[in-house]
């Protein structure tokens, strides 16, 4: 997703902000970089009718995934978001990067400091897809606000959102985004819209055969 800003033509000012394109297009024999998982990652939350302008939000981890939500969350406004990761310089870089007064970082001892108040709090790090490890102390979400909600970019049950639901926090996973993110693609590949309604039910269908094949392995 990074590598391959030196092989285009060109890229969209979005996917230049986030550092990462995840959707290439031919247009009038040039390659043109895109980057759809910012689309992906609001549209759910636009579903929800989340109040960005009034929340404040937290983003664990610092990686791609971190920069990709944190612009995604500038665009639409948010009134606060706040980086945590286990190595502060590395958070600090997304900070530098965006150069936007409203961003800031933090190590993840401080989680529940910055954490308190939130309304949205976001797992943008590997931990979840395998393994009971948590991003953050299960204490966090309980200072979050009372109507917080807890997203997941892992498309699939994490310990991360069985943690949330536990202390009364909503969840999201991150299946909704991608499929959101892939029906945005699809558009800028072919100029027609989307079929989401069937990708929404095919990937529930196929999540669903995916865990019952697990289950099946592990009896």
């Amino acid at each position: 997703k990074e590598a391959v800003f030196a092989l285009l033509d060109d890229v969209t000012e979005l996917a230049r902000r986030v550092g990462a394109v995840n959707t290439l297009v031919r247009r009038t024999g040039q390659l043109l970089g895109d980057n759809t998982d910012v689309p992906g990652f609001l549209a759910p939350l636009r579903t929800r009718h989340f109040d960005f302008e009034r929340s404040a939000a937290v983003v664990l981890g610092a990686g791609g995934a971190a920069r990709g939500v944190v612009v995604a969350l500038l665009d639409a406004g948010v009134r606060q978001v706040v980086v945590v990761n286990r190595s502060l310089p590395r958070a600090a870089r997304i900070v530098e990067a965006l150069r936007d007064r409203r961003v800031s970082a933090a190590l993840l001892g401080e989680a529940m400091r910055v954490a308190l108040g939130a309304r949205l709090l976001v797992n943008a790090t590997s931990l979840g897809w395998a393994g009971d490890e948590l991003p953050c102390a299960t204490h966090t979400f309980t200072v979050l606000a009372p109507d917080a909600l807890a997203y997941d970019l892992t498309y699939r049950e994490t310990p991360f959102l069985r943690a949330a639901r536990a202390a009364g926090v909503d969840t999201l996973d991150g299946l909704p985004m991608l499929v959101q993110q892939g029906a945005r693609s699809f558009e800028l590949w072919t100029g027609l819209d989307a079929p989401r309604e069937l990708m929404w039910t095919t990937a529930v269908r196929a999540r669903a055969e995916r865990m019952r094949m697990h289950t099946s392995r592990d009896d």
